[in-house]
């Protein structure tokens, strides 16, 4: 393959850049250069103020691009008085109570109270809601390759245009490699992937992320939250969890919840083990399942309806043990 500018250009400010010029395009002066790019560069316009929930003037006359302008990665002024204000992040997050911060300056900058604002994210995270509730729009990696897609069908022959398309496919083409890829293959992009998929299948208030520790981290995923105990994926490893806040009741009550499972385990049928070695903390490990939990087909890869069907066993077997608490 030929070489791709953005292999090399992959961070948030290379990103920001290429929203930045992309942007500029819609501006009707650069129409006679480029109508092509013109057109994408008001497609893009138009989608991110309807994304905003807002719609797009009818007339577009101009477009001034703004790039860390108050700290806010880029703002488009349409027209010469209707802001659009964009916080772009790639795999990184929002923080610090910046959105309401860049919100907050640019209503008193254009002394409106009522403007679009997108949360531009080409990355993946679990949860959107707090970014909702501070008034932005979120606009995903997905909704931008559609954008793009259709100028790449135009016949648009801008290499930028198209080195960042063909970058983004790749981000995108390798976080759904799960599905394809051997279970050893898998990298941080599959278990993104998988875990998303995990979290549209099972619900139940699933959470994801990586989890740093001193031995390099691993990507979790958390659900089925019953009280303090739950249950975490810990990538190929499935953990009964606990939680306990209180120093003095923690080996305790790990112990305790460690023998109920161990108890119902012999007339379950399921089969979990003793961790390697009993962790002492607010969130603490009382039992594994051996092995993988990741069920396969006959070409080594994913079988996720039986790899579900496995999750789902460990839910009932959870709940049982709870049960039995109670009688």
């Amino acid at each position: 393959p030929r070489p791709n500018l953005f292999e090399f250009a992959t961070s948030e400010l290379s990103q920001d850049a290429f929203v930045c010029w992309l942007l500029l395009w819609a501006d009707p002066k650069h129409r006679a250069e480029n109508k092509a790019l013109h057109n994408v560069g008001i497609t893009l316009l138009k989608s991110l103020f309807e994304r905003g929930g807002h719609r797009c003037p009818d007339q577009v006359n101009q477009v001034e691009v703004k790039k860390q302008y108050k700290n806010i990665d880029i703002l488009a002024i349409v027209n010469g008085s209707t802001p659009l204000l964009i916080e772009d992040k790639t795999h990184t997050k929002d923080h610090s109570g910046q959105l309401k911060r860049y919100r907050t300056a640019v209503a008193e900058e254009f002394k409106v109270s009522d403007f679009p604002a997108i949360y531009l994210k080409t990355g993946d995270q679990w949860d959107y809601s707090k970014i909702k509730a501070a008034g932005y729009g979120v606009y995903l990696r997905c909704d931008l390759l559609d954008v793009l897609q259709k100028a790449i069908k135009a016949e648009t022959d801008s290499h930028i245009l198209l080195d960042y398309y063909e970058y983004l496919s790749g981000l995108h083409d390798a976080v759904y490699a799960f599905r394809s890829a051997p279970l050893d293959k898998w990298d941080w992009s599959c278990w993104t992937g998988f875990f998303l998929e995990l979290q549209r299948l099972l619900e139940d208030d699933a959470e994801w992320d990586y989890v740093p520790n001193p031995s390099g981290g691993f990507m979790g995923f958390w659900w089925h939250w019953r009280g303090n105990k739950y249950l975490q994926l810990e990538q190929d490893k499935l953990c009964f969890k606990i939680g306990v806040p209180e120093e003095e009741e923690q080996s305790v009550q790990r112990n305790e919840w460690h023998e109920k499972l161990m108890s119902k385990q012999a007339v379950s049928g399921l089969s979990i083990n003793k961790p390697a070695r009993f962790g002492k903390g607010a969130w603490m490990t009382a039992a594994i399942m051996p092995g993988d939990y990741r069920k396969v087909d006959n070409n080594g890869c994913l079988d996720l309806p039986a790899t579900v069907a496995g999750l789902r066993e460990a839910e009932v077997f959870m709940d049982s043990v709870l049960a039995m608490e109670e009688e």
